[in-house]
């Protein structure tokens, strides 16, 4: 089971990830160890809210996402300490989303901040140390070099594999979940169905389109619009 709305990451933004036995799972203690601690160290008022975000004021430094498995749990989550923010309300910002429709999760919009605007002694190493030292206290583990530090050079080749598999067309056209895009085509709107990547219907407002002819047109005006959006970088009309 998974619990996710809309993810963005760059170096700027610490991720978390706290991995349990499924009875041990517990989203609000987890969030509350980390408000205890950056609110102590930091000077900060950080709160947590009913959908397990953590706001500063009236800002949203973090969200949540979950997995659930028979016997194992991980709760994911990140914290906003020095985000390029432009680049964030950039890349959230989409001129096609009145016209998708789809079964994801959906985001709440809320303003964001980061922690570092606050408190400027907040750096990511220092956050990240500051973390573990708490963290071992917080589980009550005594032996406090019980941990190991992943170096990503010594998994350049399988980072890199994955990196690629990210930015493959495969990835980021042919997996995508089932959604409705609207188009407009000779001052009609048109319902398309696209799954994995494929358009697997299309409706009109009316009824459904079963005329090879206006079919034809239809996929013709759609192979020009993705043309376009591969050529120029723009989205579709509509």
């Amino acid at each position: 089971m998974y619990s996710i709305g809309t993810c963005y990451h760059d170096l700027g933004n610490l991720n978390l990830t706290i991995l349990t036995t499924r009875a041990d799972y517990n989203r609000k203690e987890n969030l509350k160890w980390i408000i205890d601690t950056l609110n102590r160290t930091y000077n900060l008022t950080l709160r947590t809210t009913d959908r397990d975000d953590i706001f500063l004021d009236t800002y949203k430094v973090t969200g949540s996402a979950s997995r659930l498995e028979r016997l194992y749990a991980y709760h994911h989550f990140t914290l906003l300490l020095n985000a390029d923010l432009t680049h964030l309300r950039r890349s959230l910002k989409s001129p096609d989303q009145t016209n998708i429709t789809s079964k994801a999760t959906s985001s709440v919009r809320s303003s964001v901040f980061n922690l570092s605007d606050r408190n400027p002694s907040i750096t990511y190493d220092r956050t990240l140390e500051l973390l573990i030292k708490t963290f071992f206290q917080w589980t009550n583990e005594s032996n406090t070099s019980n941990y190991d530090y992943i170096d990503p050079l010594l998994y350049t080749d399988k980072i890199q594999t994955h990196e690629n598999e990210l930015q493959s067309n495969k990835f980021m056209f042919d997996a995508t979940p089932p959604f409705i895009y609207k188009i407009l085509i000779d001052n009609q709107t048109i319902e398309l169905t696209i799954s994995n990547g494929l358009i697997t219907d299309i409706k009109d407002e009316r009824t459904l389109l079963n005329k090879d002819d206006y079919l034809g047109k239809c996929f013709h005006t759609i192979y020009e619009s993705i043309q376009k959006i591969k050529q120029n970088n723009i989205s579709l009309p509509g």
